[in-house]
C-alpha cells in the first residue's frame, strides 16, 4: 500500500498517480513508458528532505521538459 506522502508529488503537492502498485503486479507506471530518463536537473529540484520519498508527477515532468526544450531553442 502506498501511503499518502508517497502518493504526493514532491514538487507541486498534487497526486503523483504513481503506478508502483501496477509495477508490483506486472504492469507499468507512466514514468517507465517514456523514452528519456528522469532528468537529473528535475530531480535536483526536489527539496532535500523529500528526495526518494515519492515520485514526481507527470504534469511536473511535462512542464519541465517543455521548459528545457524552450531553453534549448533559444
Amino acid at each position: 500500500m502506498i501511503n499518502e506522502a508517497a502518493a504526493t508529488c514532491p514538487l507541486c503537492g498534487n497526486d503523483n498517480l504513481c503506478g508502483i502498485k501496477e509495477v508490483l503486479t506486472g504492469g507499468t507506471c507512466w514514468c517507465m513508458n517514456k523514452a528519456e530518463r528522469m532528468p537529473q536537473e528535475l530531480l535536483e529540484r526536489v527539496p532535500p528532505d523529500k528526495r526518494r520519498q515519492s515520485c514526481i508527477c507527470q504534469a511536473c515532468y511535462t512542464a519541465y521538459m517543455r521548459e528545457a526544450r524552450s531553453r534549448e531553442a533559444q
